[in-house]
C-alpha cells in the first residue's frame, strides 16, 4: 500500500512538473509574440508582457532544473571512462559524484531558502505589473528542492546498483 502511494505521489510529481513546462512554454511564445506585434506593428509598447515573459522564463529555469536533474539530460562530460577501465572503480567514482552533487544541492537548498525567506521579509514590488517579486524568487527554492531530492534518488539507486553488482 505504502509503495503504490510513493509511487502514485512520484508519479504525480513528474506529471505536474511537465504540464507545467509545457504550459510555462506556451506562455512565453504567447508574450514574445504578443509584444513583438505590439512593438513593430501596433508601434507600442506594452512593459507588462516584458515583465511577464521575464518572469515565465524564471519559472521556466528554476523549476526546469529539477526536470533536466531527474531526467539526466543536463550537459556533462564524463572523463572517468577514459581514464579509468575497472568498472567496479567506475563505479564507485560515479557514487562519490553523486555524494558531491548532494551535498552541492543541499548547501544551493539552504541558501535558496535563505534568498527566499530574505524576498519574503523585505519585499520588493515589479515596476510594471505590482507583482510581489518573493513569488518570483520562491521559484529558485523550488527549483533547488526539486534538483535535490532527485539527486539524492539518484544517489541511491547508484549505490543500490553498485552493491547489487559488485557487492
Amino acid at each position: 500500500m505504502i509503495a503504490s502511494t510513493k509511487k502514485w505521489i512520484f508519479r504525480a510529481i513528474k506529471n505536474a512538473e511537465v504540464v507545467f513546462m509545457v504550459v510555462v512554454t506556451g506562455l512565453i511564445c504567447l508574450f514574445v509574440f504578443s509584444q513583438v506585434i505590439t512593438r513593430y506593428v501596433l508601434h507600442w509598447s506594452v512593459p507588462e508582457l516584458e515583465e511577464l515573459a521575464i518572469y515565465t522564463m524564471l519559472a521556466l529555469v528554476f523549476i526546469g532544473v529539477g526536470l533536466v536533474t531527474r531526467r539526466g539530460v543536463h550537459i556533462r562530460v564524463n572523463l572517468v571512462p577514459l581514464v579509468i577501465h575497472n568498472q567496479r572503480a567506475q563505479s564507485i567514482i560515479g557514487v562519490v559524484i553523486d555524494l558531491i552533487a548532494i551535498i552541492a544541492s543541499f548547501y544551493f537548498i539552504f541558501w535558496a531558502y535563505k534568498y527566499m525567506i530574505s524576498a519574503w521579509e523585505y519585499p520588493a514590488i515589479s515596476f510594471s505589473l505590482g507583482l510581489n517579486l518573493g513569488y518570483i524568487k520562491s521559484l529558485i527554492f523550488g527549483g533547488a528542492l526539486l534538483m535535490g531530492g532527485y539527486w539524492v534518488a539518484i544517489g541511491v539507486r547508484d549505490i543500490r546498483a553498485l552493491v547489487k553488482r559488485h557487492g
